[in-house]
This record gives structure tokens, sequence and C-alpha cells, in this order.
């Protein structure tokens, strides 16, 4: 059968390192790099110690990954709506709000967040609205309307205007 590796030491902890930092070389490329040749380095990875250790890193590499990808996804879209958010309420006061526009930075900044996107449109009810169609799903809508609830909410808290001039805000 054999060599059959039983356990791994710092040395195999650094080949997995390797792997996962050069995920498109090759093992021949692993071996020339840690000075043995093919055949061991072969018979170290094949080994099943190996394999479940290279498993368990690979997974928490991809989480760590993903992790960060839709943490940054998030923070750009929560960036984006608070700009959104301004300058709607910027065109409200002066009376001219685009519902096309902001129709497409929510749809941008849902897809960007991971929630909705243009594949879920079709299974989306239909409203109309000053003769603009408009489709949303009503999970998103409701995300959408906490989040104002929640932005509107802390604009009153650090803004000293009244509540008449809150009110105007809100219609």
């Amino acid at each position: 059968m054999g060599y059959q590796l039983t356990k791994l030491s710092w040395w195999h902890e650094s080949i997995i390192d390797w792997m996962l930092i050069h995920p498109d070389r090759r093992l021949k490329d692993c071996a020339r790099d840690f000075d043995v040749t093919p055949e061991w380095m072969y018979t170290v990875t094949n080994s099943d110690v190996f394999k479940e250790r290279l498993a368990e890193r690979s997974e928490a590499h991809r989480t760590a990954i993903s992790v960060g990808v839709i943490e940054k996804a998030s923070a750009l879209a929560d960036m984006a709506l608070d700009v959104a958010m301004e300058r709607f309420q910027h065109e409200h006061s002066a009376g001219d709000i685009n519902l096309s526009k902001a129709v497409g930075v929510a749809d941008k900044a849902f897809e960007l967040a991971g929630i909705g996107g243009k594949n879920k449109a079709a299974q989306a009810p239909t409203f109309i609205q000053n003769n603009n169609v408009m489709q949303v799903e009503s999970a998103h809508l409701q995300a959408a309307r906490q989040r104002l609830l929640d932005r509107q909410a802390e604009l009153r808290e650090a803004s000293p205007l009244t509540l008449e001039a809150q009110a105007e805000l809100v219609e």
C-alpha cells in the first residue's frame, strides 16, 4: 500500500498554505518550491489525514473570503442608499423626484447586498405609481421600508427640526 501519513506537522500546514495561496498552480510546482520530489508531494497530499485537513482549511478559507465580500458589498449598498436618500430628499424638497432612477438605484443596492436581483423580478407583484410600472417583492419592499424608517429615526435624533419640519420630510 505504501507510505500513509498519520499525523500532520507545521510543515504539512505550510504545504496547505501554499496550496491555498496558489490554487492555480500544480503539485509539481509545490514540490519544486518545497525542494522535494513530485512523487513525495503526491504521497503526502494523497494521504487521508492530509486530504481531511486540506478540506477543513479550504472550507474555512472560502468562508472567510465569502464573509468579507458580503460585508463589503453590504457596506457599499448601505453607503449608496445613504447617498441616494440624501439626493432623493433634495429632489423631493425641489419637487423633482425621478421614480425610475430611484428604482434603479434601489435595485442595484439590493443586488449588491444579495437581496433580490434581476432574476427575481419576474416573480414580483406589479404596482403602478405616477404612470411608471415597477416590480417589487414584498420582502424587499418591507426591508426598504424598514431601512427608511430607521434612517428617518436617526435623522430625527440628530436634527433639531420641529415636528412640522420633520413631517414635511416624511411627506
